[in-house]
């Protein structure tokens, strides 16, 4: 996957208003420490939004945000990183357990009165890269808004054998 693109779509649905760029060095220090693939690593500490604010579906954190956030150790321990919220309050997070550091959406209402639990039980995945996210945002296609929304969309594309594609034009299977 080409962060580079991502980073141009971005730019294209407004992120320039969010002031993309380097990250302050304590954050990008704290981005070393968490193992993250060498493309989203750079990604974030030279290209990603150091203000907060809305881009399409979303409310994206500063780079400092999300190193503060209140549940990043947390997340970390799962190779989640929370990157915003949907508007509902549900934590948009990647999962950088893989090098695609797909985005998911996770269920507030469920995870967060027991924080102890695995989150990925309340995880729906929104694309199937960021990339795509960003893509199908800017091509107008749908994109889910919150986690049970995300779910739906998974179940429907599961029961009728289909796919989500992102720019590329590939398949990857739905995973809840």
């Amino acid at each position: 996957m080409t962060w580079d693109l991502c980073a141009d779509l971005m730019l294209h649905l407004g992120a320039d208003d969010l002031n993309p760029g380097h990250a302050p060095a304590e954050v990008k220090a704290w981005l070393e420490s968490l193992g993250l693939e060498i493309g989203l690593l750079r990604f974030l500490q030279w290209e990603w939004p150091q203000e907060s604010g809305d881009l399409g579906m979303v409310h994206l954190f500063s780079s400092q945000q999300i190193m503060d956030h209140q549940d990043s150790a947390l997340l970390a321990d799962h190779r989640l990183l929370s990157i915003g919220n949907a508007f509902n309050g549900d934590p948009f997070v990647l999962d950088y357990s893989t090098d695609l550091a797909a985005p998911y959406f996770l269920s507030h209402g469920e995870w967060w009165p027991d924080k102890t639990q695995d989150p990925r039980r309340w995880m729906a995945r929104a694309a199937p890269s960021l990339t795509a996210f960003w893509w199908r945002q800017a091509e107008g296609l749908y994109v889910p808004t919150d986690s049970s929304l995300a779910a739906e969309l998974n179940t429907l594309l599961t029961s009728e054998g289909r796919d989500m594609r992102g720019p590329e034009g590939h398949p990857t299977s739905p995973r809840s």
